[in-house]
């Protein structure tokens, strides 16, 4: 699995359970309307969230990480460009740091160049 699109995911997971929800949710939707690859991924952001708060009600981290890997497959064929990918990854409002720090981690790792904030 791409460690880019695993930091992706593990971020967009990880945005669903906190206060800035909408904010990320709007974000990923403009992204996949500008892609034209997504039709559908608003309503799919829905239903994962569903599934993150009730593993995490649960305490069920296998369903987590699980759905973790699952976003990754699932950004995986809408990425033609990393760069567009860092991109997102590096507004504040779709990712907490700790899952940008670990994206960063990532792309140095393949000598990709990435502006901090």
């Amino acid at each position: 699995m791409d460690p880019i699109m695993l930091a992706a995911a593990t971020a967009l997971v990880g945005a669903m359970a906190t206060d800035a929800w909408q904010h990320t949710r709007a974000a990923m939707a403009d992204w996949a309307r500008r892609t034209r690859r997504a039709e559908g991924l608003p309503d799919e952001l829905d239903e994962a969230r569903a599934r993150l708060l009730l593993a995490r009600e649960r305490g069920d981290t296998a369903a987590e990480s699980a759905l973790c890997r699952e976003w990754a497959l699932r950004l995986e064929p809408l990425v033609d460009d990393p760069a567009d990918l860092i991109r997102l990854l590096e507004r504040p409002v779709v990712i907490n740091a700790t899952a940008r720090d670990d994206a960063r981690q990532f792309i140095a790792g393949r000598d990709m160049h990435v502006t901090g904030q």
